[in-house]
């Protein structure tokens, strides 16, 4: 069997540990703060499920069940016969149109996975964990969709970059490699939670696209940390096209033989990926 999973960094913005995330969680659990994600629909937690593996008390993964409803109005309601307003006495704590996903999260990595054909859209998980964590906590974590590898590619690779645009946060260890680590160092020294980057060429006097350049270090640091947009020219005398990480999400392609191994394969999917805590 195959399923296939969007990938999400969460990211507490200090004490940057395994535990943290878990306590984090299980006080979320606790305190189950509810998130509007848009108009008369919330999302809140239904459960969370913890892993028998576990290192010094801190289980491997972590399933939680979040579900997603339409809160009624009991002045709203109207008959469509008779075509008269209704004001009926209603239990506030009945919702409708209820629907439900599990997300699975590593904390030794701090990703999180949410299915691609979860009943609740992933900017809706986004949404939901970026309030409720930052409930739990006030303005503590950043959450982050990971940008998938082709976009990342694709601009770096492109004939002609004449405009990228990237916010980036702060919260995770910075970049080890080339100009990523000198650019995410001078950011990081200004000591922001976030960072709105933009370069403009154009079509006559397109942006440097060089390996170890500005636009490869801008683009490598959003992969985790942020979103990203640009134009770009694929190849010479191609057209020039609007590229962006809101439309190329990460997602991990996970492949069990058995139902009964379907979390470990997961698990150990996303740690091929993502094996440190970057």
């Amino acid at each position: 069997m195959k399923t296939s999973w969007y990938i999400l960094n969460i990211k507490a913005r200090t004490n940057q540990t395994p535990s943290h995330y878990v306590e984090c969680l299980r006080n979320l659990k606790a305190q189950d703060p509810l998130v509007t994600v848009a108009k008369d629909k919330c999302v809140s937690i239904w459960s969370i499920e913890e892993s028998i593996e576990n290192t010094n008390g801190i289980p491997s993964w972590m399933i939680i069940k979040i579900i997603s409803y339409t809160i009624i109005d009991p002045t709203k309601f109207y008959n469509r016969r008779s075509k008269e307003n209704l004001e009926l006495q209603w239990d506030s704590d009945v919702v409708a149109n209820k629907k439900e996903t599990e997300l699975f999260f590593i904390p030794a990595c701090h990703k999180l996975a949410t299915r691609k054909n979860s009943k609740i859209t992933l900017n809706y998980v986004k949404k939901y964990l970026e309030e409720a964590l930052n409930q739990v906590e006030s303005e503590s974590f950043d959450v982050n969709i990971v940008v998938s590898q082709d976009l990342i590619r694709k601009i770096k690779d492109a004939f002609a970059v004449v405009r990228i645009r990237a916010d980036i946060s702060f919260s995770n260890p910075g970049h080890s490699d080339g100009f990523a680590r000198v650019l995410d160092e001078k950011l990081r020294a200004a000591n922001p939670d976030k960072a709105l980057v933009e370069l403009i060429g154009s079509k006559t006097t397109p942006l440097g696209n060089q390996s170890d350049g500005l636009v490869s270090a801008i683009t490598d640091i959003a992969e985790q940390d942020g979103t990203i947009e640009a134009t770009i020219q694929s190849e010479e005398g191609g057209i020039y096209e609007k590229v962006s990480s809101s439309t190329y999400p990460r997602i991990v392609s996970v492949i069990q033989s058995k139902a009964s191994e379907a979390w470990g394969a997961v698990y150990n999917a996303i740690r091929e990926i993502f094996p440190t805590d970057d």
